[in-house]
């Protein structure tokens, strides 16, 4: 396979009278993560979404982009990056014209949003629908899940399964606290979660649950790391944030009655009342009869901390969670399960 670099254009472009355009809604095409139409294109929100498509008979694959920004392409377990990519750029090329491949597209980093319009194939290029799907975990939390090489991406690559990652730098629990900042400022997770996108990027609006091509096996939970230092010895807000957690989880459960929900204990908050409170709200959903959530006690885990930093787990620390997290989730995976 050839790689190509950032704006090589496709060997069939639009003016090649037969070459097949796929839209970004053909059946086909498999989204995982938040992605929202706008008009004609689609738009991957929120950490690393990315999309799969299986197909035969093409010896190239290009992509329209509407907005210049950095790729990760995956082709057949071969992965390259794209940079400043724009308009109609090359995926891949010198594919064998039987196949099957299987593409897989992203945005590079956390702060790359991919949309697009179109993707170009051979004239005789045939699309391949999967009838299986492989476990899903979805990871929800702030700038310790949402950074590039996260505990969140490592987890998923070890244990083989879909991600999607709903989390944002300087994200809190409670509208109103934290680092996030956007007009109104001060989204919380609270909301936030439910939102296609964080507020001030991507597509506006409500994420559709029930049209969602996506539905999470497994889902962790970390949050509360930028509530704490606003919140501690404060009981009152304390006690606001224990109800918003707990709210948050019901939110989770009404959402996906059947996913297993794992709560973490942050790894780095000092106040022993804002880590009680989230153990509380997990507890109370489990005393209310919710059989498929776990509260997870990290503290005896050995997470190695940015040093001068206090907060941010360093390369080795994500690595550390990682390895707890899938002895963790292993168990519970349900690979190979029709869809």
């Amino acid at each position: 396979m050839s790689v190509p670099t950032a704006n090589q254009h496709d060997p069939v472009p639009d003016a090649m009278p037969g070459s097949r355009v796929v839209s970004p809604g053909d059946p086909a095409i498999r989204y995982v993560g938040r992605w929202a139409a706008e008009g004609a294109g689609k738009r991957g929100n929120w950490i690393r979404p990315y999309f799969k498509l299986t197909f035969s008979g093409s010896t190239a694959i290009a992509i329209h982009l509407l907005e210049r920004t950095d790729l990760a392409v995956v082709i057949d377990g071969h992965r390259h990056e794209l940079r400043a990519a724009a308009g109609l750029v090359t995926l891949g090329c010198g594919l064998a014209p039987t196949g099957p491949h299987v593409l897989t597209v992203s945005g590079l980093t956390g702060q790359d949003s991919v949309f697009f319009d179109r993707l170009h194939l051979d004239r005789d290029a045939v699309l391949h629908q999967s009838s299986r799907r492989m476990d899903h975990i979805e990871f929800i939390g702030d700038s310790i899940t949402a950074c590039e090489n996260s505990c969140s991406r490592l987890v998923a690559q070890a244990l083989g399964t879909e991600s999607s990652c709903i989390a944002y730098p300087g994200m809190a629990l409670r509208d109103g606290f934290g680092y996030y900042r956007t007009t109104p400022p001060l989204f919380g997770m609270e909301s936030a979660y439910f939102k296609n996108s964080p507020p001030e990027r991507g597509t506006a609006g409500d994420w559709n649950f029930a049209e969602s091509p996506y539905r999470p096996d497994l889902i962790v939970v970390n949050l509360g790391t930028n509530d704490f230092a606003a919140i501690q010895g404060e009981p009152a807000l304390i006690a606001r944030f224990r109800e918003a957690f707990a709210t948050l989880l019901q939110g989770l459960r009404t959402r996906f009655p059947a996913a297993q929900m794992f709560v973490l204990r942050p790894f780095t908050i000092s106040a022993e009342a804002v880590q009680t409170a989230i153990q509380e709200a997990t507890w109370a959903r489990i005393e209310a009869g919710d059989l498929r959530i776990h509260y997870v006690d990290t503290s005896s885990w050995d997470v190695e901390i940015i040093p001068g930093d206090g907060i941010h787990p360093t390369g080795v620390g994500h690595v550390a969670i990682a390895d707890q997290l899938v002895s963790l989730l292993r168990p519970f995976l349900k690979a190979g399960v029709a869809s």
